[in-house]
């Protein structure tokens, strides 16, 4: 067997194992998590959120079953009637049970219309449901709460919003994360793709100009400007930038143009030159 598909073969079998032993590990921490709650409810059996606790566990292992029962008799002990009705929907939510989550998820909403959690949940239940302005609208609420929510809900509010409203919506609601996350590769990606989705390059090359300014990727982001201005028919200037983005790859040391991503990104560079060099033949 060749020396290269046996290495490859053996990264294969060391991945499976890092992978089945991360799974292994996250399965024994929930199992002793789960033993610790049953030890803390055979003390306390009144305690509702020890209930709601376990029932919430249930729900990340796959015990749909077990988890609503737990929930039903945390009610039954007098869990806060929103928190149950927002666990309840969450559950219905991981059985893809949507109309039930929503409106489940929409009854907590209704008792406490400013909980972030609630908030969050019930505008995924909406988006699974494709009903987009009102997800939309949920989650525009919770980032006027919660303004530094996480990019990945970031994210999740700008596809509601181009879904309800169009391409430039979710442009502005892109900004508006950007404005108070500060410039997240994820956010800068997702608003350069929705720019040139849009038309808009010379908008998406002054977002790359901006994204180019100090990163360590200087070499990739000139890459993408080159491809997007061939793609655009500038071609003059797309010859500039895959110059450019050679000169950068050359000004690596050696060991890192050596690596797999920088070969295959000077083949790229190389490969749109030879494009460009073609289309100039007689």
């Amino acid at each position: 067997m060749p020396w290269h598909r046996f290495s490859r073969i053996l990264a294969a079998f060391w991945l499976g194992v890092a992978l089945a032993s991360g799974a292994a590990r996250a399965h024994e921490d929930r199992d002793d998590t789960l033993a610790r709650l049953d030890a803390a409810i055979a003390e306390q059996p009144n305690e509702p959120l020890l209930w709601c606790d376990r029932a919430v566990l249930e729900r990340r292992r796959g015990n749909f079953a077990r988890a609503h029962l737990d929930l039903t008799h945390a009610v039954e002990l007098g869990l806060d009637p929103s928190l149950a009705k927002r666990d309840r929907g969450l559950i219905w939510f991981d059985e893809r049970r949507f109309d039930d989550a929503e409106a489940s998820l929409r009854a907590a909403r209704a008792q406490a219309p400013d909980d972030p959690p609630i908030l969050l949940a019930h505008a995924r239940a909406l988006a699974a449901l494709e009903r987009w302005l009102e997800a939309s609208d949920t989650y525009a609420r919770l980032v006027e709460l919660a303004p530094n929510s996480s990019p990945d809900v970031q994210l999740e509010r700008i596809a509601a919003v181009e879904a309800a409203g169009g391409i430039e919506n979710a442009l502005a609601a892109a900004d508006s994360a950007l404005v108070v996350l500060g410039s997240v590769p994820a956010l800068e990606e997702k608003s350069l793709d929705l720019e040139l989705r849009a038309g808009r390059i010379d908008a998406a090359l002054a977002r790359l100009d901006r994204m180019n300014s100090g990163s360590a990727q200087r070499d990739t982001l000139l890459l993408r400007r080159a491809e997007i201005l061939e793609r655009s028919g500038r071609s003059q200037a797309a010859r500039a930038a895959y110059a450019d983005a050679l000169a950068a790859l050359d000004s690596r040391s050696a060991s890192r143009r050596s690596t797999p991503a920088a070969r295959q990104l000077e083949s790229q560079v190389r490969e749109g030159i030879a494009r460009l060099a073609q289309g100039d033949a007689p």
